[in-house]
């Protein structure tokens, strides 16, 4: 249905239910053109995700804020998410949150903020960037001791998927998890980065 017949059809139900017969006291199709923008926003933003017939943006070129974390400006045009997914990410993201989220401030720790195989997306409208913002947020990440062996995870539960990236290397052997604590079993060389991903 083109605009146009969705204007003739308001009009015929207008005239259908007004009591009136003149035509200057219904609405004109300036009037019902002008509101049909605002309600094609709203039920944009409140339909299921997969009813959107989503538009392509440049995200070609994401800023690196330099600790794990970067953003892309949105196009001004932006209405909602309809999915995203960087080319490390396992998965496929169509829910963001936002600054009121309670899950928001953990994502300014290391520790805390989600990962590659469990990101998080996070919208901000900020006044000092042009258009919203997508916020890529990244793992957990521990620069080994002398000797250590173990890395207590805290946003892991028992039956979380996690990779292990020591020194920037998937590494799949060598290590068990046991509750909340990654073990491993040779020791680590003091200084090794180890990045545990979920």
């Amino acid at each position: 249905m083109t605009r146009a017949d969705i204007i003739l059809k308001v009009k015929a139900r207008i005239d259908e239910l007004s009591p009136f017969s003149s035509e200057e006291l219904n609405p004109s199709i300036e009037l019902i053109d002008s509101l049909l923008d605002d309600s094609d926003t709203e039920i944009r933003r409140k339909v299921p995700v997969h009813l959107v017939d989503p538009a392509i943006f440049d995200a070609s070129s994401p800023i690196d804020n330099g600790d794990g974390t970067g953003y892309i400006p949105l196009p001004s045009d932006f209405l909602r998410l309809h999915s995203f997914k960087m080319a490390e990410w396992a998965v496929t993201l169509n829910q963001p949150i936002s600054e009121s989220s309670p899950k928001y401030p953990l994502q300014k720790n290391t520790v805390t903020r989600g990962g590659v195989v469990k990101p998080v997306i996070v919208i901000r409208w900020g006044y000092d960037i042009p258009g919203g913002v997508i916020g890529s947020l990244q793992n957990q990440v521990f620069i080994a001791t002398a000797s250590q062996t173990n890395f207590i995870v805290t946003e892991f539960t028992p039956n979380d998927e996690y990779l292990v990236y020591l020194d920037g290397v998937l590494t799949t052997a060598g290590h068990i998890r046991t509750s909340n604590v990654i073990i491993f079993t040779p020791g680590l060389a003091e200084g090794t980065e180890v990045v545990i991903a979920n």
